[in-house]
């Protein structure tokens, strides 16, 4: 014989608490905001993660749900949240990736210009004016054009170099094309270094003013000027 106890409504009551309870006291451990400046964060935030050196390191990381962006010279960008504190637990430095300082804004994007270190490189608004420059030096060799515009709105220049340079020649075309990505700064500074060598040496470079005479050359400094600013 089966003994069936049914609660009363202040015992029913009592039970629902108690479920209750259990399920937040389950939850909440899981779900609850702490400071970014802390073990977890309030939201997901960029960090970078110092420490890592092999493929072994970066996909413990990963294995860890954070969003791995970068992989870089020992550093794995990441987009987390309370993943911090399992990275750190396994022995890597994690810090908060700050917004950039002094940054101006174009269109509503931040820009930010390179740091003193690397100021020698050309940004987009020197590019143009050096691409100017050289090309007003010689005009009868060399003509600035554009492939058109960026998805931000600026121009992508496009110079050809021919000692006939309004005409289109029956001569081999050479294309030269830089910055496809937007850390390859030094690329623009090879394309402007190609301009300085063809526009300024021409006339005076026989090697020079032999390929320039017999070729129409084509060179796009910068394939990536979103990227780059």
């Amino acid at each position: 014989m089966k003994l069936r106890v049914r609660p009363t409504g202040k015992a029913l009551r009592t039970l629902i608490i108690v479920a209750f309870a259990t399920v937040v006291v389950v939850i909440a451990p899981n779900t609850a905001p702490a400071d970014p400046r802390g073990d977890a964060v309030r939201s997901a935030f960029p960090f970078q993660v110092i420490g890592p050196r092999t493929w072994n390191d970066v996909n413990a990381i990963a294995q860890t749900v954070a969003a791995v962006d970068g992989v870089e010279h020992g550093r794995v960008q990441i987009t987390a949240t309370a993943e911090v504190r399992k990275i750190r637990a396994l022995g890597f430095r994690v810090e908060l990736v700050p917004d950039a300082p002094n940054a101006a804004t174009e269109g509503g994007i931040s820009v930010e210009a390179f740091p003193p270190a690397d100021a020698n490189y050309h940004d987009y608004g020197e590019m143009v004016a050096e691409i100017n420059s050289l090309v007003a030096s010689k005009p009868a060799i060399a003509r600035k054009l554009s492939i058109g515009t960026s998805y931000e709105g600026r121009d992508m220049p496009v110079v050809k170099i021919s000692d006939n340079v309004t005409a289109d020649e029956a001569e081999p075309e050479i294309l030269f094309d830089a910055h496809q990505h937007a850390r390859e700064q030094l690329t623009v500074e090879m394309a402007l270094y190609l301009l300085h060598q063809f526009i300024d040496l021409y006339g005076t470079d026989t090697r020079i003013t032999n390929l320039v005479n017999s070729r129409e050359i084509w060179i796009v400094p910068d394939m990536n000027p979103d990227g780059g600013e």
